[in-house]
């Protein structure tokens, strides 16, 4: 059924309809066609603006803040796109994602990264290796190219190889996971785990304070089982993670979703979980010597020798909160390696000045981690303990490329 609209200038008065007749509850074509355009118009401007958001997000030189810029060129993040970790549900924690080639960036510094078939930052693939040194992202070469590691600098003295089994956010319940499932598959010999003063709070994030007291009386934890396949699991999470993922390959959309994340009061960071238990130091040293023991009774069953090591912090000789957490950590694992005769190595005199006090140039201007500088001495010392501690197997008489 039609409708007649009301006459307008122009129309024949003896025509019974107007030019815009409708069908009811329709629009007229010239609402029609204002409409298309509106939403034209709207498209093509919200695709001009992200292209420009696009290009400004990508500019070297515009200033942002440096919150968002990490999270925006971050590869640490789960929903990044190309994320180098993964949450792996059987042990509870963030493991590295296997055969990942992409670009990080962090506090200004820029590098690639490339994992292999286990998920660990080495130049190939790794069947082999005589060392294996463990650790979080001092020995993982957070903000250096790969070549520049103190990992591949110690390789190029030793013929049997040196895998870098170092992670972003391990922590000693890392280390005794490998020790338990990786090491025996590169078959290496001498295993270096590195300590460091943030693994209080790492193990905290990890554990809860039940798992972290049955793990000191009984030795069991997720942690401590031995699988008989392959850790790595490359699982890539739900499809909804996937979109997010996809769509991160925009550095404009990485931004709106850095500003959703805020306003809804979420942690921008996947690593800096909050601790799952109060702070109990006796209970901490305690988790810290049953897992030096158990990866040093692990180890010595096959043949293998284990040597533990403090990590050089950048903290000057003072005595505030962050300093007493690192001389827990360290005065812990020093007891532990003495009482139960394990080699201890401690390069922290290479990176002092003659004051005390660290050398800014063994560390990276803009946060804590080792420089190519400090990795360079990281590499030389722990050569040069290798050797004197006669731990040291398929060392070449010079370094090789």
């Amino acid at each position: 059924r039609y409708r007649t609209m009301s006459p307008v200038a122009g129309a024949d008065p003896a025509s019974k309809t107007e030019p815009n007749t409708v069908v009811p509850g329709g629009a007229s074509p010239a609402k029609v066609v204002s409409a298309r355009a509106k939403a034209t118009a709207f498209s093509i401007g919200l695709f001009v603006s992200f292209g420009l958001a696009e290009a400004a997000m990508r500019l070297p030189g515009i200033p942002r803040p440096l919150d968002l810029e990490n999270y925006v060129g971050s590869c640490y993040e789960r929903d990044a796109s190309d994320p180098i970790l993964r949450y792996d549900t059987r042990f509870d924690v963030y493991l590295p994602r296997v055969h990942v080639t992409t670009r990080c960036a962090f506090n200004g510094y820029v590098w690639r990264h490339r994992s292999d078939q286990l998920g660990f930052r080495n130049p190939r693939d790794v069947s082999r290796a005589d060392v294996a040194v463990l650790g979080d992202s001092m020995v993982y070469g957070h903000g250096v190219e790969e070549s520049d590691t103190a990992a591949a600098l110690l390789r190029r003295r030793y013929a049997g190889g040196v895998a870098n089994l170092g992670v972003v956010g391990a922590s000693p319940v890392h280390s005794l996971l490998f020790v338990r499932n990786v090491v025996n598959r590169l078959n290496a010999r001498v295993v270096v785990v590195f300590f460091y003063r943030n693994d209080i709070l790492d193990i905290r994030r990890a554990r809860t304070e039940v798992e972290v007291r049955r793990f000191v009386e009984t030795g069991d934890a997720r942690e401590a089982r031995t699988l008989r396949e392959p850790l790595s699991d490359d699982s890539y999470g739900p499809g909804s993670a996937r979109l997010v993922r996809l769509a991160s390959r925009s550095a404009a959309f990485r931004a709106l979703r850095f500003g959703y994340l805020v306003q809804s009061s979420r942690s921008t960071n996947s690593l800096s979980r909050r601790p799952r238990m109060r702070r109990n130091d006796p209970l901490i040293r305690a988790y810290l010597e049953r897992s030096i023991i158990e990866m040093h009774g692990t180890l010595a069953s096959s043949g293998r020798s284990l040597v533990v090591a403090t990590m050089p912090t950048s903290l000057p000789p003072q005595s505030n909160g962050a300093h007493a957490t690192a001389r827990i950590v360290e005065d812990e694992v020093h007891r532990v390696a003495v009482e139960r005769g394990i080699p201890y190595f401690d390069p922290s005199e290479r990176f002092r000045l003659a004051s005390g006090r660290p050398d800014p140039r063994a560390f990276l201007r803009r946060d804590f981690h080792l420089s190519r500088e400090g990795h360079r001495r990281l590499s030389d010392a722990l050569d040069e303990f290798l050797v004197s501690n006669h731990v040291a197997v398929g060392r070449t008489t010079r370094d090789t490329p």
